[in-house]
């Protein structure tokens, strides 16, 4: 049977890269092996002297297109990137993160099921600075109240988004955050259309103590800034005052009286689409967020 283009979307990864030749192999590696036929894979190093540039040379038959020279941080380096881009979907992954084995084939077919998805955004797991896996992140299923509080977290790495969708929103982040700028990124598309949720594990964030996401004080000195408190998703009063309340002691009582009030109408976030894969029909399932987290067979 022939294979067409439409089956397999175009897809353009980034990856910015600073100073990470302990695992930016490994990073390169995991995207490569996709054996993705329609993959642009390109590289923004920030003119890095730890041997990172002899990696990537290593690999640059196998690039689209890469580069080592100073920039103003991972977002610049992201957005350099993103001029050489020609893929219909896009995402970045940092040069100490992975990809699993058939994730973009995965995304592949997640977009045949919803073509109309403008992004898609999934689950990932967690390693440590070896690589073992030990935890992983779904964050609608694990906090949904979160939705209902206009407060989604998506996994930067695996959320990702038809690349005129990205563009036609990236330049609204402030170019100056090093830290927050995928969180504002994802609320600036959120306020244009919902993401569709899925439970798929597309990617590995690995922790370890150089990494920026480690770094809580500057993160929380970028989410203290005005322009980044003005991405925040608007609420109506009723979840804002949950929003309020969950924050005290009552938080149990508040989150749970939040998710009735959510099913019952009052915050259509619940009725956003979600695709749960069903490992009895070997497929995935199209359904609400509420009715994916009411079946709870995931």
């Amino acid at each position: 049977m022939l294979i067409s283009s439409y089956d397999f979307p175009s897809i353009s990864i980034v990856t910015p890269s600073f100073n990470q030749a302990e695992f930016l192999e490994h990073t390169i590696d995991s995207v490569l092996s996709q054996g993705y036929p329609g993959l642009q894979y390109l590289i923004i190093d920030g003119g890095s002297t730890d041997g990172s540039v002899e990696i990537i040379q290593r690999h640059q038959q196998h690039l689209s297109f890469w580069c080592s020279e100073p920039d103003g941080g991972p977002w610049a380096a992201i957005l350099k990137g993103v001029q050489h881009c020609r893929g219909a979907w896009f995402n970045w992954l940092n040069a100490d993160d992975l990809l699993l084995p058939g994730s973009l084939a995965l995304l592949a077919e997640l977009i045949r099921l919803c073509p109309d998805a403008p992004w898609i955004t999934g689950a990932r797991l967690d390693i440590d600075a070896l690589g073992r896996p030990v935890s992983s992140t779904c964050p609608w299923i694990r906090q949904p109240t979160t939705l209902i509080y206009g407060k989604p977290f998506l996994p930067q790495d695996a959320t990702f988004m038809r690349l005129e969708f990205f563009l036609a929103t990236a330049a609204q982040v402030p170019c100056d955050l090093h830290n927050l700028f995928d969180t504002v990124l994802h609320h600036l598309l959120w306020a244009r259309q919902p993401p569709l949720f899925t439970t798929t594990v597309f990617s590995a964030m690995r922790w370890h103590g150089a990494q920026r996401t480690a770094q809580a004080d500057r993160r929380l000195s970028e989410a203290e800034r005005p322009d980044v408190q003005a991405s925040r998703l608007p609420l109506p009063p009723l979840p804002r005052l949950l929003r309020r309340l969950s924050r005290t002691r009552l938080h149990r009582f508040i989150d749970g009286l939040a998710w009735q009030l959510g099913a019952a109408g009052l915050a259509n976030t619940l009725e956003l689409s979600a695709a749960v894969y069903d490992p009895w029909q070997q497929r995935y399932v199209l359904s609400t967020v509420a009715e994916a987290l009411a079946r709870g067979d995931f």
